[in-house]
């Protein structure tokens, strides 16, 4: 069992294409993707692939933090096209 404070870094492997409805910022966040790698640096300098509890935290702030990211691009080109700079 991997305890929080055992943990150095969390390492993580996904793309776009596995967000499906999840992408949609209304949208709840659907169940973690087969192909989404998670694994987690020990303090002991072992890697271990991420639990399916950890997994699931993983996948859930990546998802979040990519919608975010996806909202402040598309925030800043109306904004640019609004200003006119696009063109």
């Amino acid at each position: 069992m991997v305890k929080q404070s055992d943990i150095s870094s969390v390492m993580y492997e996904g793309a776009d294409s596995m967000l499906g409805k999840s992408f949609a910022v209304d949208s709840p966040i659907s169940k973690c993707h087969p192909d989404f790698k998670a694994q987690l640096r020990l303090k002991n300098g072992d890697v271990v692939d991420a639990p399916p509890k950890w997994r699931r935290k993983i996948w859930m702030w990546w998802i979040s933090n990519r919608r975010s990211e996806v909202m402040n691009d598309v925030l800043i080109q109306v904004s640019n096209d609004i200003l006119g700079r696009n063109r």
